[in-house]
């Protein structure tokens, strides 16, 4: 009788012990392999790379704070292009092996393109086993008027803002080490841009597509 109970009791503890809850405490660096520049003005497509360092830290029970900077060098010497960002949120665990999570960040771009904006994001983090775990998510990115275009008649009313969505996968090494590979697609709207002779306004599509990225996560 008394083995019985020891057995039932360690079942019951199973899943516990196999699906640890997510962890937002880390500090992860990316390489990011390859990504397609795409805009409007030309049909012009250009590929690019670069590095993304990012950190998450859990403050207090379900709140969250992180912040995000990546840098990527744009082909053919078209330049630079830095994004910062700085988010705080939430997180709710629906499940041993499943969170959401939300934040509402700010948003700096600098180099090619300066603005300064804010985002609204949505999230999933789903553990279907103790080494491995799927994030999916997506975004509304604000980054208001372009501020090192304000001379140019063109541009001197354009507005950016669009839609970004990925999925991340991390495969733990250790408890304490992952290893991050991630797809991520960025559709924005360049607003009220003067193309025409006539002076009409008009919106140019400017997309980050198939941004691929390999990485690796430390947990705190």
């Amino acid at each position: 009788m008394k083995k019985t109970s020891l057995l039932l009791g360690a079942s019951l503890l199973l899943p516990v012990v196999a699906f640890a809850a997510p962890n937002y405490n880390y500090i992860q660096g990316d390489y990011i392999i390859d990504g397609d520049l795409e805009t409007a003005i030309g049909q012009s497509s250009d590929h690019y790379d670069g590095w993304n360092a990012k950190f998450s830290g859990a403050l207090l029970p379900h709140v969250l704070v992180q912040g995000e900077h990546r840098e990527i060098e744009i082909n053919n010497g078209n330049g630079d292009q830095d994004f910062t960002s700085i988010a705080v949120g939430g997180f709710l665990g629906l499940s041993d092996e499943f969170d959401a999570f939300g934040t509402v960040g700010y948003e700096l771009l600098n180099d090619e393109v300066d603005a300064s904006g804010y985002s609204v994001n949505l999230g999933l983090r789903i553990l279907p086993s103790k080494h491995f775990e799927i994030s999916p998510f997506v975004g509304w990115v604000d980054y208001g008027q372009l501020e090192n275009v304000q001379d140019d008649p063109n541009f001197e009313n354009a507005d950016l803002s669009g839609l970004r969505y990925g999925v991340e996968m991390i495969f733990s090494v250790t408890d304490c080490l992952g290893i991050t590979a991630s797809y991520r697609q960025t559709e924005l709207n360049l607003d009220n841009v003067n193309l025409g002779a006539a002076g009409n306004r008009d919106n140019i599509d400017v997309e980050f597509n198939d941004e691929f990225r390999i990485g690796v996560r430390l947990y705190l």
